[in-house]
């Protein structure tokens, strides 16, 4: 649970608002279609070239949004008083373990920010597993993406307010 509320920081939240920000509503739709194609069809299956088509491009797509949601949940970790330092140099030094480019920084900026370890047996361990993961560790998890979806909705704000200024 406490991995794919880290994953889907990015993947719900951060990226369609930067892809908003970006070109505007059809922009968010664009990107939720690729992110919805690649979550639906993937690799497998009757439309597997589709799937890897979607998913490819759902890397190229989410390789800036992966890193603000990465600093986004560092920084809640530092304001909620978990300890930013920990949670950045795991997320730094380990995002590269998942087989995802992308969906390794959220993962591992949050495994570091609770001070758990993070694993798909076989695949990867993001982490220490000085914590046990606990309920509690799922609530702790959502308090920091909430922290991470005020500050960016706070930031896209302000963009959206300095824009409007620009061109005003």
């Amino acid at each position: 649970t406490v991995e794919s509320v880290a994953e889907n920081t990015c993947d719900s939240f951060v990226a369609p608002l930067f892809y908003f920000l970006l070109f505007g509503v059809p922009g968010a739709i664009a990107y939720r279609v690729v992110n919805t194609l690649d979550a639906m069809v993937g690799y497998h299956g009757r439309y597997e070239y589709l799937g890897k088509f979607a998913s490819r491009l759902d890397d190229v797509l989410n390789f800036i949004p992966a890193r603000l949601s990465a600093l986004l949940l560092v920084l809640a970790s530092f304001l909620s008083g978990r300890g930013g330092s920990a949670s950045w140099q795991v997320a730094l030094n380990e995002h590269s373990k998942t087989e995802s480019p992308n969906a390794g920084w959220t993962m591992a900026a949050i495994a570091g920010a609770l001070n758990v370890q993070l694993e798909k047996v076989g695949h990867y361990k993001l982490g220490k597993a000085d914590d046990e993961l606990v309920p509690e560790t799922i609530d702790a998890a959502l308090k920091l993406v909430l922290i991470s979806m005020l500050s960016w909705s706070l930031i896209c704000f302000i963009v959206g307010v300095v824009r409007l200024a620009v061109t005003a």
